[in-house]
């Protein structure tokens, strides 16, 4: 299985063939080495593409100014960035605190992988939302008049701990 990980990059590509896709057995933490930290870290989903849809929703957001959320976005194959739309909603409610535009990068792959992947990160909590009340939120994000399948995930940074907490789509 081909792993790619550019100079710089923090974060990789394993690339497994759908042929091989149901004798993998993986699992993905991401901890801080930096303190005696005694826990395993948090786990990251491994994502089979089965798993990518249009649109993606992430729920329980905490708006608290001691957690930093960072917002990935995944693309299946691409050979062109993706356009995509993300909003802000309450948690309790369907009111919009924000919405953005960004687009999928495709992610520069130097090798022999078959698909190339789009990838953004983003962070949605701009200055309207960390002033609203609303203290859980909602994020979804499509593809603007497309079924591009995405994936996305949350990770959510305790400022004076640094345990990261992952929100991803409930199946």
């Amino acid at each position: 299985m081909p792993l790619r990980q550019n100079a710089g990059d923090d974060g990789a590509f394993i690339y497994v063939p759908k042929a091989l896709d149901a004798s993998v057995d993986m699992e993905l933490r991401v901890r801080d080495l930096s303190r005696d930290n005694k826990g395993l870290g948090s786990e990251v989903p491994i994502v089979p593409a089965t798993a990518f849809s249009n649109p993606v929703r992430l729920i329980d957001i905490p708006n608290d100014p001691r957690f930093r959320v960072s917002l990935r976005v995944y693309g299946a194959t691409s050979t062109s960035p993706v356009p995509i739309h993300y909003r802000v909603l309450s948690g309790g409610s369907n009111s919009i605190v924000a919405a953005g535009d960004a687009a999928l990068s495709i992610y520069p792959f130097v090798g022999d992988l078959p698909v190339n992947p789009s990838y953004a990160q983003l962070d949605p909590m701009s200055n309207a939302v960390r002033a609203s009340s609303e203290t859980s939120l909602r994020i979804e994000v499509s593809t603007p008049g497309s079924q591009t399948p995405l994936w996305a995930m949350a990770s959510i940074t305790n400022s004076d701990t640094q345990q990261v907490t992952i929100i991803s789509p409930r199946r």
